[in-house]
């Protein structure tokens, strides 16, 4: 009697830079309700953007549940992206917009001049910050009175520093527009007297 060749499913993984598919493996058998436990599961690579990830490791082992799957009766198939494709899903990382307090002279209309400045959280520990670009910065409106606060839109992480990824394809934004109280103040103006004949 040989070995029969068991199925794999790989359910997707949040990337988090470690290739251990350890809880993200299904065995089906085939044989009558038999199951099996497995153990040493990794992956081929730990990045979103690699195209075609397999487990390239895995070890089946006797069943724990009483069903008599016994690992000696079965074995894996070929490992690779036809049989074990693993797919990683980016991690969320979360933006807020640090210019409290901005304030800019009004000139008449509503773009804000802004500099973004941000805080991360959401990073796998090890990668430290991201550069982030934006297509739009603009203020809810572009008077004294009624602005007060500024949108930054498009948002897109152009790159990330640390020492898991240099990939930004492994983080997505938890939005592409971000908001930050600020304010419009009236603009100075210049005066000029005409001279004027005396008359008491």
């Amino acid at each position: 009697i040989t070995p029969k060749t068991v199925s794999l499913a790989v359910a997707p993984k949040v990337y988090d830079a470690s290739t251990d598919m350890t809880g993200y493996v299904s065995i089906t058998t085939g044989v009558g309700g038999e199951t099996l436990t497995y153990n040493g599961a990794t992956s081929n690579d730990a990045h979103v953007a690699t195209a075609g990830k397999y487990l390239n490791a895995i070890t089946l082992g006797n069943a724990s549940d009483g069903s008599g799957g016994l690992a000696s009766n079965y074995q894996l198939p070929t490992l690779n992206a036809a049989n074990a494709l693993v797919t990683i899903n980016p991690k969320t990382l979360t933006l807020t917009l640090t210019n409290s307090g901005y304030s800019q002279v009004y000139d008449g209309d509503a773009a804000a001049d802004i500099t973004p400045a941000w805080s991360f959280n959401g990073f796998i520990s090890g990668d430290t910050s991201a550069t982030i670009a934006y297509t739009g910065r603009n203020y809810n409106t572009a008077n004294v009175t009624t602005a007060n606060l500024i949108t930054v839109s498009g948002l897109s992480i152009t790159s990330v520093a640390g020492g898991n990824s240099s990939a930004p394809e492994d983080y997505v934004l938890d939005s592409t527009t971000k908001t930050v109280n600020a304010t419009i103040t009236p603009k100075t103006v210049s005066l000029a007297v005409a001279p004027k004949v005396y008359d008491a």
